[in-house]
Formats: C-alpha cells, sequence, structure tokens
C-alpha cells in the first residue's frame, strides 16, 4: 500500500478543525497532560477525518523539528513535533491509521519525486468509533499571509500599513459573515455531491471528459489575503472556499437565497498596464489579426507574468499536455510559432511592449486586489452581497447594476491615479450604447483652459463569448485636461503607489511644479511579414496640466500625514520612452543583499532596490572581482 504513495497525491495536515474533546477518549487514546496537548489531538483527529470525508488522501505530516519552526501569528493551534508525533504514532498503534513514516533525510533526495513526508490515513475503524462526533471551527489568528518564493509562511513585523490591511479583511469577513451561502435546489443534482463536510461539484469538458472539484466551506463564508515574494507589494488577493467550485457551478449558488451571477472586469491587466504607460487602450488587447484570440490571451497574460521572455517561451510550451474546457490541449504551437505570436503580441501593443517579460504580474495582482477591497466597500455601505472571486464578483442578479456600476467606478479611479501619475489628467470610462449613440459630452469646466476636441476611439469588435459585464475598457475616452475629475476614489496600497510613480520617473513627494510630461506621438506604421490588423488608438490631445493640482489629486500623490514616506536615496528618474523604444527590451540590475545580482525592467526592479536600500544594504553596489583559479 505505502508504494502507491507519490509525491503530490496527499493533503497538508490543517489545524483549521478541531474535534470534540470526548473523541480522543471514544478512540482509546491517553488524553495528553496539557490544555494545549489536548488541542493538538483533537486538530489531528478532525483532520484525519475531514481528509475521509472528502477526497480520502493521504494527511502528510513532517517528524523534522525543522518543519514546525513557524511564526507565532500563524499558529492557531500549538503544535510541535513530538505532539504531533506522538498522537498519529499512537493511533496507528491502535490500528485506526495507515502511517507511513518517512527516513530521515528524503527532503534531501536527489530526486524530486521521492522527496516525500511522512503521511496517515483514517482506517474505517477510526471513522467508525468517532461515529457523529461533531467538529468545531477553528478561524485563523491572521487574516494576512505573506508568503515566500517557495510557497513558506514569513513573519512581518506590525505597522501601520500591516495594521491597516488585517482591519480591512477583518472588516469584510465581518459582513460576509452575514451572508448565508448555498446550492440552489434547481441545479441539476447530477452536477453536485455532498458530504458530511464536503461539497463536490462536476465540470464537463468538452470531450465529455470530466472532473470533480472538491471544497470545504466553513461555517459563514470568510476570506484570507495572501502576499508573496516576501512582500506586501506582491499579490494580495481574497481567496475563500467558493473559489475552488468551477464557474459553471458558482453561478448554481444562492446568496440569501437569491440567485446569483458573475460579472467580471474585462482587459483588466491591459487596462492597467496602459494607464501606467500614460495611454488609453481602444482596442482589443489580445487579437492580432492572424492567431487566434485565445493564443493571443494566453499569451499576452504569461507574458506579463514571466520574468523574461525565454520564460515565457518555456510556460507556453508546458501547457501542450494540458486539456481546456473545450476538450482541445491549451497550447497547440511549437517554439518557433510560440517566439511569433508572442511578437505579434507584442506589436498589437506597442506602447506597452516594453512590460513584456519584466514579471509585472504579481504587482498587477496587488492592484486589482486593492480594486476588489473598494469594489467590497463600496457594496458593504450599499447593503449589497458580493463574494470576490478575484477580479470578478458573485452577487445576486437583482444587485447586478449596482454592482457593475461600482466596479466601473473602481476601474475608472485607479486608471485615473495610474494616469495620473503620467499626463495630469484623467480618464473616465463611458458605456457603450449598443443602439449606436455617441458618447456624451463632458460638462464644461470652471476652472483652467476651453476643452479641446476629443479623439473619440470606435467600438471595439464584439465577441459571441462576451459576458454580461458592463464594464468595457474599450470605451475608456480621455476627458479634457482641465476637465472634470470622477470623485469615486480608490485607496490603492500607498507604498505601491509610490513605488509605480517612482519608477515612471515622478516624484510623488514634491509638490513643485513638474515639467509637462511628453504627448507621445504614433510612430509610422513598419512593413510586415504578413497583413496584420492595425488598431486604432486615442492620442492624447489638448494642453498638458504644467503643475499639480492639489484639489483634485488623490492621496496617491500627496502621502497622507499619518503615514510619511520616507525613501532618502531614490534613484535618479527613469527617461520615459518612446514607442520606438519599446521594441529595445531595457534592463536594470541591483544587487541582493546576499549579493546575488537581479536583472529585469527598470520600471519594476526600481521598487525592488527602494527595498533593499531600505534593509540598509546598497542595490548598486559593485560584484567582488572574480579571482583566477590558482591565484
Amino acid at each position: 500500500m505505502h508504494s502507491e504513495y507519490v509525491r503530490g497525491s496527499d493533503a497538508s495536515l490543517s489545524y483549521r478543525w478541531r474535534a470534540d474533546p470526548a473523541a480522543i477518549e471514544r478512540l482509546g487514546l491517553t488524553p495528553g497532560r496539557t490544555a494545549d496537548d489536548r488541542r493538538v489531538q483533537a486538530s489531528i483527529i478532525a483532520s484525519l477525518r475531514i481528509e475521509a470525508d472528502g477526497q480520502n488522501r493521504r494527511v502528510s505530516y513532517s517528524r523534522s523539528s525543522d518543519f514546525y519552526d513557524v511564526p507565532g501569528r500563524y499558529r492557531d493551534t500549538p503544535y510541535t513535533k513530538a505532539r504531533v508525533c506522538r498522537t498519529i504514532d499512537r493511533l496507528a498503534k491502535a490500528g485506526l491509521v495507515d502511517n507511513f513514516v518517512q527516513v530521515a533525510g528524503a527532503h534531501l533526495h536527489p530526486d524530486e519525486a521521492k522527496r516525500i513526508q511522512s503521511a496517515a490515513r483514517a482506517y474505517p475503524a477510526l471513522l467508525a468509533r468517532l461515529g457523529d462526533t461533531p467538529l468545531e471551527y477553528n478561524r485563523r489568528r491572521c487574516s494576512l499571509i505573506l508568503r515566500d518564493d517557495t510557497g513558506g509562511l514569513v513573519d512581518f513585523a506590525d505597522t501601520q500599513r500591516t495594521e491597516r490591511l488585517r482591519a480591512g479583511v477583518d472588516r469584510i469577513n465581518g459582513w460576509l459573515g452575514t451572508m448565508d451561502v448555498t446550492v440552489s435546489p434547481d441545479a441539476d443534482q447530477a452536477n453536485w455531491r455532498r458530504s458530511a463536510h464536503h461539497l463536490h461539484a462536476r465540470k464537463v469538458k468538452g470531450n465529455s471528459s470530466e472532473t470533480w472539484a472538491c471544497t470545504l466551506p466553513t461555517p459563514t463564508p470568510e476570506v484570507v489575503r495572501i502576499f508573496s515574494r516576501s512582500s506586501f507589494d506582491a499579490h494580495g488577493r481574497y481567496y475563500g472556499w467558493w473559489q475552488g467550485l468551477p464557474k459553471a457551478r458558482r453561478n448554481e449558488l444562492l446568496i440569501n437565497g437569491e440567485v446569483c451571477i458573475e460579472p467580471d472586469f474585462q482587459w483588466l491587466h491591459p487596462t492597467l498596464l496602459y494607464a501606467m504607460a500614460g495611454e488609453v487602450i481602444a482596442h482589443d488587447p489580445y487579437t492580432t489579426g492572424y492567431w487566434p484570440r485565445a493564443a493571443g490571451k494566453l499569451a499576452f497574460n504569461t507574458a506579463v507574468n514571466a520574468r523574461t521572455i525565454p520564460e515565457a517561451i518555456g510556460a507556453l510550451l508546458g501547457k501542450r499536455a494540458e486539456v481546456g474546457d473545450d476538450g482541445e490541449p491549451v497550447w497547440r504551437y511549437g517554439a518557433r510559432q510560440t517566439a511569433r505570436i508572442l511578437e505579434d503580441i507584442r506589436e498589437a501593443n506597442r506602447p506597452i511592449a516594453h512590460l513584456f517579460g519584466s514579471d509585472a504580474g504579481v504587482r498587477l495582482m496587488r492592484i486589482d486586489s486593492d480594486m476588489a477591497t473598494a469594489v467590497m466597500e463600496g457594496c458593504r455601505n450599499a447593503g449589497v452581497p458580493c463574494l470576490p472571486v478575484h477580479d470578478s464578483f458573485l452577487t445576486p442578479a437583482r444587485t447586478e447594476g449596482v454592482v457593475t456600476a461600482k466596479m466601473a467606478e473602481v476601474l475608472t479611479a485607479a486608471s485615473n491615479q495610474l494616469y495620473r501619475g503620467i499626463t495630469r489628467g484623467s480618464l473616465r470610462t463611458i458605456l457603450h450604447n449598443e443602439g449606436g449613440g455617441s458618447f456624451p459630452a463632458s460638462p464644461a469646466s470652471p476652472v483652467g483652459p476651453p476643452p479641446a476636441p476629443r479623439v473619440t476611439p470606435p467600438e471595439p469588435p464584439t465577441s459571441a463569448s462576451a459576458g454580461p459585464v458592463s464594464v468595457d475598457p474599450g470605451s475608456v475616452s480621455p476627458t479634457p485636461i482641465g476637465g472634470p475629475v470622477s470623485r469615486t476614489s480608490v485607496q490603492l496600497d500607498h507604498d505601491l503607489a509610490v513605488a509605480f510613480l517612482t519608477d515612471l520617473g515622478h516624484d510623488p513627494r514634491s509638490q513643485e511644479p513638474s515639467k509637462p510630461a511628453p504627448v507621445v506621438q504614433p510612430a509610422p506604421a513598419r512593413p510586415l511579414a504578413r497583413q496584420r490588423r492595425n488598431h486604432p488608438r486615442s492620442k492624447i490631445e489638448g494642453p498638458v496640466r504644467p503643475s499639480l493640482d492639489l484639489t483634485s489629486a488623490s492621496s496617491i500623490l500627496v502621502p497622507p500625514p499619518e503615514y510619511p514616506v520616507s525613501l532618502p536615496h531614490d534613484p535618479p528618474p527613469l527617461p520615459r520612452r518612446s514607442w520606438e523604444d519599446c521594441r529595445r527590451p531595457s534592463v536594470w540590475q541591483v544587487t541582493e543583499p546576499d549579493g546575488t545580482v537581479r536583472a529585469g525592467d527598470p520600471e519594476f526592479m526600481a521598487a525592488r532596490a527602494a527595498e533593499i536600500r531600505a534593509m540598509g544594504y546598497d542595490p548598486h553596489r559593485p560584484r567582488p572581482p572574480k579571482i583566477a583559479p590558482g591565484l
């Protein structure tokens, strides 16, 4: 039986649930001497029972002391190596679990497939003795989780910033706790399986194959916010149990007894990237005029998240073995075709071509997580229930208009904050009129020069697969400089906003008049090997505001007094590159505290340089000279 146990076929030991103390005596175990001993025993028993109720996988645990060296903020249960191993060994001796004990040092095995931990699985005898013993849910002590590059937990100091982030998550969890989330009785019962603790949902692919997703609902909805790269500037998205369900099954959920829909942002990350570059997106960023749109979309998102273009090519080639929802391979192209697709998608998005292969994804997720916070806070104030699913939201059908309107306001406000750092202008989101009506005229501004004529972008191509989303970034049109500024405010994280604006060559702390940003004109068209589709883009017209208007600028430009920004040694501002320069990659190197040199795009390496400088190191110190052998 042990030979069937391979890497990845287990579940981690969880301490989210706790069995009734009477379960310890029911299993014939000697209760621990202390209350902490008994809490660990109850948690292990609950974890074994819950996994047997779910996918019946083994529950892995470690017999190494280093594994239990976890920061105290993440210790919801006082587990230690001695308490965990003693409890599982006693259960195995009583014939209640199948215990696989790994040899010491297995985590150093040269074959990665053999680096497996010890694991245990409940026998039917354990489940029979427990019977209907109740389980108690153990809430997290900290709703913020910070992980490193390998996924390990990282401790962090409690600062004003972390307290503000944690208070926001706790406030959202208190609001989510008032909702009742159930499965619709009208849903096809063939798509659902219910056990004592789990929900199993079926997903049917285009080739008639099916998979089952298994999720463990909590007594009330709650989320946890997870950051990565050992930094609160990376990732930061919300996670809840309903996100483990296929999208078709999520639409069969009921919130407070009402049927749900799931509106989402369209072109969210492309829209933010264009705003950062001081441009307005006015075309479908995933189309090239030659390759299928699905291939362009996957190539776009993969390249933005990759550290380099070769890494993006390798990631796309690795998806050839995966099967999509339509039953077809996720990626069907070879290395040369993949490289050409990436080249074409960069050509179709020339203003942001330098951001492909720049590892921008984790910072974009950090921005869209702040946007999700703003949407949920707005819905909470309006008394509208909704559940976050990264960049989409589950909400009752009757409140779709309220949620999509709030999403449109948040997208406009976030784009304004990024866009204003370049042009000191503003953006307005105007929903398309399907009947062919024109855009409404902007009201005259009481201050500033008369508005200049606007360039109205044509409507983007419609897609038959478009969902019920009302937010259409393709309809974003620039308001004349000096025109009205949206009153909707999205409080993007201040440190992240400062890093972005510093990367783009602006000092967000300065209140002195800044030099007007140059108006970028499109470069002349280049002859291409084959006919491509020319995507119209809006260009900024009218005078550029020469100074900073503190009455309309958000807190992204001027730090709030209670949270001063201290960046004593900012690098010199980076010159803004033209469209022609976007095709020439630029690399900036920084030296990590351990001496390794990390290279990447200047617009994202500047933030890392500021972090290294805050740690007391010089990010631009020269590497030690190499010494030839024998000297």
